[in-house]
């Protein structure tokens, strides 16, 4: 769907013959709300497929990541989220239409030392269990992909290979 007042939209299914899958599809215009839009389609439709917890948490911060990251930097003008889950695995894949721009340099947040962006690619590698960009000349597709539970099961907490931690301080909620 493609829209610029955003309306809920309606996932897509796969196709008769495809393995035992459900499949979700989204594209909207590439405006500031667009990540909001696509954070609750995709929680949405995680819940719709059973997922809860740890999963459905980080398909919202991951699906804002990408989708912030497409919204600012391709100049696209739309931006497309598409979802599968099936046989273990949750899937999300943004996809642009635009060339990528190099962002400038972040600055630094109020006395703290830290940027203020810029950290987003490094949480999406924190909570996915693998994550591939794909650059060609018709836009950018980022691909995420998440292990979900069996049936019943509870979900796994994110991973946390790759991801240095500091200490937590009052004035800085993305650590």
């Amino acid at each position: 769907m493609t829209t610029g007042a955003h309306p809920p939209p309606v996932p897509a299914r796969g196709h008769p013959a495809d393995p035992p899958s459900d499949h979700a599809l989204c594209t909207l215009a590439a405006t500031p709300e667009a990540p909001t839009v696509m954070r609750r389609f995709a929680g949405a439709m995680a819940r719709r497929w059973g997922l809860t917890g740890h999963t459905c948490e980080s398909l919202a911060l991951v699906v804002t990541e990408l989708v912030t990251n497409a919204v600012r930097h391709s100049g696209s003008p739309v931006v497309t989220l598409r979802l599968s889950s099936g046989e273990g695995t949750l899937r999300a894949e943004v996809h642009d239409i635009g060339r990528w721009r190099h962002a400038p340099v972040p600055a630094q947040g109020p006395g703290d030392g830290y940027p203020r962006c810029g950290r987003g690619l490094a949480l999406v590698r924190a909570h996915t269990t693998r994550t591939v960009a794909r650059l060609t000349t018709t836009g950018t597709t980022m691909l995420a992909e998440f292990v979900t539970p069996a049936d019943g099961a509870q979900s796994p907490p994110p991973p946390r290979t790759g991801l240095v931690t500091t200490p937590r301080r009052p004035h800085d909620p993305l650590l």
